[in-house]
């Protein structure tokens, strides 16, 4: 490998980490604006939402309870093309019913017009 093959390699490598870095920033920003999608958090809760990609969706929790136990409570939200399926701390997927559907498309709509708004200034700038 000459010097100009071994230059072009490194810089498209290092283009690929910076895209990787970026679109993770850009993640966890929407995780904070996401979070207040399902309404106030509980004291003592951590609560994030997002978009992993385009058909992908997370919600995850974490809380100590009355017993000072550490719980959490992950939810993996995979749309389809008939349906949304959903897995719970890595269990099996279950088809979601009519009224979660129904919620989670409501909670969709509004995580991405605080997003656009607070993250892509009223849309000028679409997540990949």
């Amino acid at each position: 490998m000459n010097i100009f093959t071994q230059f072009f390699k490194k810089n498209k490598d290092n283009e690929e980490d910076i895209r990787s870095q970026v679109r993770r920033d850009l993640i966890r920003k929407e995780a904070i604006i996401g979070r207040t999608v399902f309404g106030p958090i509980p004291e003592g809760h951590k609560r994030e939402f997002f978009r992993v990609d385009k058909g992908t969706w997370v919600w995850q929790e974490s809380w100590v309870d009355d017993n000072r136990q550490k719980q959490q409570r992950h939810t993996k939200y995979v749309l389809r093309d008939n349906d949304i399926v959903k897995s719970v701390n890595s269990g099996s997927y279950e088809r979601v019913s009519i009224a979660e559907a129904e919620n989670f498309e409501a909670a969709v709509h509004e995580y991405v017009k605080r997003v656009d708004k607070d993250v892509y200034k009223n849309g000028n700038f679409a997540r990949a």
